[in-house]
């Protein structure tokens, strides 16, 4: 620290030190020319540590006020130390202590500095731009990572970053740019990276503005959420799948979770039971059985089938409703588990009238053939109880 290749911090150290003797300075009159005015200050060196010209001291010698502060603290330990700082023990004792106390104050960083810190530290991008001249004051370094091009290529080209971005979403962006001076503007969109890959970038801009509310810099934070891009188009692929299959079927299904409420269904289901959309989308079960026991035969024993769901929700049930209108739907209700545990139930209603009215014709023609055989049965012997006499006589003959 008490080294300098023109002799500055040297030179400064011995002036200051013969300043602190005095146990008076003025910061105006230490120049590193070497001339001193005669006039002394009444500002107390332990206020010169705290007062803001301790940064123009430091600026009048070209040097930091760290080693500024530096050299203050070395001298003085030199004059504690020294036979002439007797009397001035206790006082040079309170420089030190202020000085201790200032040094750990100024060396907080500054807002700047921890917004600084903070930016060049994350993942996302931050830009800030001039309007009037479209000039790019800053760029976070992970523009570079986000991007593939490096951030003083933006600097010599304020719009080298629309470069980047996809031919199809080109257009697109472009047409929204002028609102980014007016207002918040906030888009999803996908650019080329240096590497060959596409990459899907969220951007926000915000206005910032001067007391009279005039717009003079936009603010922005560029995000790359190709990973959350790329989970939710598959999920989606996975959804439309699912639906597709639910689609498939000629019966209707109905997915609940264990409150009730409806996590999904097929149209064949909103077919099947003539419910309103309205209704439906409200996605509650609730709602949507009221709304079908009135066209159910018998609505009490369809609500002991729902009890009886909710008392077992680990069976597999079966049942068949009457509807007014004559047909029959078969029930199929089973849990569903996810990670072992059961989560909801999959309702699924199939259409049986026909197989119903055919079993009851064949339960009603096996109960007409069973009376028909009964009554031949009945005639048989009857004819044959009719035949015994005529039988056994002429079995005496014989």
């Amino acid at each position: 620290m008490m080294t300098s290749t023109n002799g500055t911090l040297m030179d400064f150290h011995q002036r200051y030190l013969l300043a602190l003797q005095d146990s008076l300075v003025n910061p105006d009159t230490v120049r590193p020319d070497g001339g001193e005015e005669s006039q002394t200050s009444n500002i107390i060196i332990s206020e010169i540590v705290r007062d803001a010209r301790l940064g123009m001291l430091a600026r009048t010698w070209g040097i930091s006020i760290a080693e500024l502060l530096d050299i203050h603290y070395q001298t003085c330990e030199e004059l504690v130390c020294s036979d002439r700082a007797a009397e001035n023990h206790q006082f040079l004792r309170s420089v030190l202590s202020d000085y201790e106390q200032f040094s750990r104050e100024y060396s907080q960083p500054t807002p700047a500095e921890n917004f600084r810190h903070l930016v060049e530290n994350i993942d996302e991008v931050f830009w800030l731009i001039q309007v009037d001249k479209g000039r790019m004051i800053y760029v976070s370094p992970s523009y570079e990572v986000v991007w593939g091009r490096s951030c003083q290529s933006l600097y010599d080209n304020p719009q080298s970053w629309l470069n980047a971005i996809h031919p199809k979403e080109c257009d697109r962006i472009q047409a929204t740019l002028p609102a980014q001076n007016h207002g918040n503007w906030e888009q999803e969109y996908r650019i080329l990276h240096s590497s060959g890959l596409v990459r899907w970038i969220r951007t926000q801009c915000f206005p910032v503005r001067h007391s009279c509310g005039e717009i003079y810099r936009i603010a922005a934070i560029s995000e790359d959420i190709t990973q959350r891009k790329q989970a939710d188009m598959a999920l989606d692929r996975s959804l439309s799948l699912l639906q597709a299959t639910l689609e498939s079927t000629a019966d209707g299904i109905l997915v609940l979770d264990q409150e009730g409420a409806i996590l999904n269904f097929n149209q064949q289901y909103q077919q099947l039971w003539h419910i309103p959309s309205s209704v439906l989308s409200l996605r509650d079960s609730r709602l949507a059985i009221a709304f079908i026991l009135d066209l159910i035969r018998y609505p009490e024993e369809f609500l002991n089938i729902i009890a009886q769901e909710y008392q077992y929700p680990d069976r597999l049930h079966h049942y068949a409703i009457e509807l007014k209108d004559t047909r029959v739907l078969k029930l199929v209700s089973r849990p569903y588990k996810l990670n072992g545990a059961i989560r909801g139930r999959v309702q699924c209603f199939s259409d049986i009238t026909a197989e119903h009215h055919n079993a009851k014709l064949l339960e009603s023609l096996n109960e007409s053939l069973q009376v028909t055989v009964t009554e031949q049965n009945a005639q048989l012997q009857q004819i044959l109880h009719q035949l015994q006499p005529s039988i056994q006589e002429s079995a005496n003959y014989s």
